[in-house]
């Protein structure tokens, strides 16, 4: 016994009709449950019910009910008009929930100890034997221990009955088991025919859901036909039962919701289900049966319908369209690819035409004409255009011919005129040498031939022909070695023997240096002997030919390319920046003086048109070539 949590204040007239109400009787209870059950509606609908009978049976101030049903829970609470019995909610929740885990009726006495003035008396939802699945729970007004336990028995009982009302669907009908969906999946490989298929589909259904008859029709080319109608081995579409079945399914798939016909007094939902005229003229051809048709939709529109009948007496309700609906939905995408992997190979070409057909040739479809149209010009262009072939290999500026400059004589160098790469005319100063060594020399030549000659004249006068001999010899050695200092001095100016281009990257650091006699002072590159040197990988040699065009892009200015023709080609590659190539020559672009040799770049070689599916294709064919030695 505990004390009551939250005050509850009740009216008057409440409190009279407590006191002066008969007790309770357990066969009103019952009956009133049997009379839910009669109803069509919905298990949540009846689950509602019950708590609203069970309230108004024991004069509750408040009642929850929570229950599984088909996997969703469902919680339902009732409160009286009394002050303070929302208070209550929280311990009525926690109370169901003890009663549903223990699996046993729970009853919490409230107020003093021998005169309780409230109980809270919860029972478990369940089947003898079986885990509970609900569990309802009530606040009453009870004045002694005997009379909550007379409560108790009575709302165990009730709640006996409801756990078999709400599981008696599944206990006749079966349950929908998304398995038996996945089986059916795993067997569409093994149909034969779409026919087999609805058979099997519309079998299986018929036992599921207890039917009379179930019958199944595909939708085609927006056409609805009847496939199979069970216990039936052929469908004479012309009889007038699968007339008014198929007429049904027609009716079904434009509403795009099922359709039902049985005894108005049976089906009262029209949110779930609409009644059809035709079914309606279907339900009379078959002597008042209720009847039931089912959409399969793919999402753009039903693709089959599910038509089944049944006794008048046994009417369909909203839980056999959720089930329906749950079991068939998986077969929107099962039908299609049952339909296309068992149609013949004309069979599906002509689909696959008129399909193709439709979605290009239909109303609104302007942008798919336009799509098509370049899709096919896109082809066509692939498979029958072609495209100027170009291998671009790494090419550099080369002088055929070079002509070195050395140093005409022992000595320093004083003053540089040009830098490497400029290009100079014949007979144009490069460098000039010092001469100052020269020049002193040379006026001392010019003293010591004066006096030679002086001492000639000397000894001629004396006539002293010895020493004259030796004087004119003295003279003779002398004017040579002047001659010689006059051919120094005079070749201390190095002129460029030809036009062509400097050579020379360390010319710039020539003045004040001394070299010798012999050494290479610079090098020019005659003009008309630049070419440009092609590194044609092995891969690519046997696609060019002399002649060929050439496009000339160098590193320092891509921008402005020049163009060539191709000329020859080693016949044996050499070695190139550690790389064994071919070595092909082309002339220079005529309006690209400014190249010099050394710049290096890249050469496109035109080699001819070739088909766009051979350009795409040939990388991929070459190299599978030598990987797999196909032919």
């Amino acid at each position: 016994m505990t004390t009551t949590p939250n005050a509850i204040t009740m009216s008057d007239a409440s409190e009279k009709a407590w006191r002066n109400d008969a007790p309770e009787k357990p066969s009103d209870l019952l009956s009133g449950i049997s009379a839910i059950e009669r109803d069509s509606g919905s298990a949540r609908e009846k689950a509602d019910a019950f708590l609203s009978l069970i309230m108004e049976h024991f004069g509750c101030v408040s009642c929850c009910l929570t229950v599984d049903i088909a996997g969703d829970e469902v919680e339902v609470v009732r409160e009286g008009d009394v002050q303070g019995a929302e208070l209550w909610k929280a311990n009525l929740q926690s109370t169901a929930l003890d009663a549903r885990s223990r699996a046993s009726s729970i009853v919490r006495l409230y107020g003093p100890k021998d005169t309780p003035q409230h109980a809270v008396i919860a029972c478990p939802v369940d089947h003898a034997g079986r885990d509970p699945f609900g569990a309802i729970s009530v606040l009453v007004h009870c004045s002694s221990t005997n009379h909550a336990e007379r409560i108790q028995l009575h709302l165990r009982a009730a709640c006996l009955q409801i756990a078999g009302v709400l599981t008696r669907k599944t206990t006749n009908r079966g349950v929908v088991e998304m398995s038996d969906i996945a089986r059916v999946y795993a067997r569409a490989g093994q149909f034969k025919s779409v026919q087999q298929f609805a058979y099997t589909i519309t079998n299986a259904a018929r036992q599921r859901f207890n039917c009379d008859q179930a019958a199944m029709g595909l939708v085609r080319n927006d056409k609805l036909s009847v496939v199979c109608i069970s216990g039936l081995d052929t469908v004479k579409l012309r009889s007038p039962g699968v007339l008014k079945v198929q007429q049904a399914m027609g009716e079904c798939a434009d509403a795009r919701c099922p359709v039902v016909a049985q005894s108005r007094d049976r089906w009262e939902d029209s949110t779930l289900a609409e009644e059809g005229l035709l079914h309606q003229a279907w339900r009379a051809s078959v002597n008042g049966a209720s009847v039931l048709s089912i959409p399969i939709d793919a999402g753009d529109g039903p693709i089959a319908v599910v038509s089944f009948r049944r006794s008048g007496e046994e009417p369909f309700d909203a839980d056999d369209i959720e089930a329906a609906n749950k079991l068939f939905a998986p077969l929107a995408g099962a039908i299609p690819l049952v339909t296309q992997a068992t149609q013949s190979l004309p069979t599906h070409i002509i689909q696959t035409t008129r399909a193709a057909f439709r979605w290009c040739a239909g109303p609104n479809t302007i942008r798919r004409k336009i799509f098509l149209l370049t899709m096919i010009l896109a082809i066509a262009w692939v498979a029958i255009g072609t495209r100027m072939y170009r291998v671009s290999v790494p090419a550099v500026i080369i002088a055929k011919s070079e002509q070195v400059i050395a140093a005409p004589f022992d000595g320093r160098v004083d003053t540089v005129f040009v830098r490497s790469g400029d290009h100079v005319e014949a007979g144009e100063v490069l460098l000039t040498m010092d001469t100052s060594a020269l020049e002193l020399e040379y006026r001392e030549l010019q003293s010591e031939l004066s006096n030679a000659q002086l001492r000639l004249s000397g000894e001629i006068a004396e006539s002293n022909p010895a020493s004259a001999s030796i004087a004119q010899g003295d003279i003779r050695s002398i004017s040579t070695r002047v001659r010689h200092i006059l051919s120094q001095l005079q070749d201390a100016e190095v002129r460029a023997p030809q036009a062509g281009i400097v050579m020379a990257p360390e010319i710039a650091d020539y003045p004040g240096r001394v070299i010798s006699m012999g050494e290479s002072l610079a090098s020019i590159a005659i003009d008309d002997s630049m070419t440009i040197e092609l590194h044609v990988p092995q891969d690519r040699v046997s696609d060019l030919v002399e002649g060929n065009r050439i496009r000339f892009a160098s590193h320092a200015r891509p921008e402005v390319p020049g163009f060539s023709t191709l000329g020859k080609l080693t016949p044996s590659s050499v070695e190139r920046d550690g790389h064994s190539v071919f070595v092909a020559e082309a002339e220079l672009p005529e309006d690209q003086a400014w190249l010099r040799p050394g710049m290096a770049g890249v050469a496109m070689v035109e080699v001819g048109e070739r088909s766009n599916w051979w350009l795409a294709v040939h990388r991929i064919v070459d190299a599978a070539r030598l990987r797999f030695w196909f032919d």
